[in-house]
């Protein structure tokens, strides 16, 4: 699947967006914390969309999502989507009823 990698920089809140691939230089970079590149493989595993909550000054979206840890604990976390790997989910169109 392509993926455009400048459409974090159209994002508004509200969006709904789905992480389809990690960027291979985030899974080698020694900097980027084990925490963070767990939260991406859980993002991508998932495969369901998350929602843009924030836009921040530098003009960076944000995501909130929560997920189970280890203990089974509801854990809470965000993340900035300013990478390519990211595509735009369109919303499902209701049915119409008779």
């Amino acid at each position: 699947m392509e993926t455009d990698p400048e459409l974090w920089r159209r994002l508004c809140v509200g969006d709904r967006i789905r992480l389809v691939k990690i960027p291979l230089d985030f899974l080698d970079w020694p900097a980027l914390h084990l925490e963070t590149k767990q939260a991406y493989r859980y993002l991508l595993n998932r495969r369901r969309p998350v929602t843009v909550w924030q836009i921040d000054e530098y003009g960076m979206p944000w995501v909130e999502f929560r997920f189970r840890d280890r203990s089974g604990r509801l854990r809470h976390d965000t993340m900035a989507m300013n990478h390519g790997g990211i595509v735009l989910v369109k919303p499902r169109r209701k049915a119409k009823r008779n």
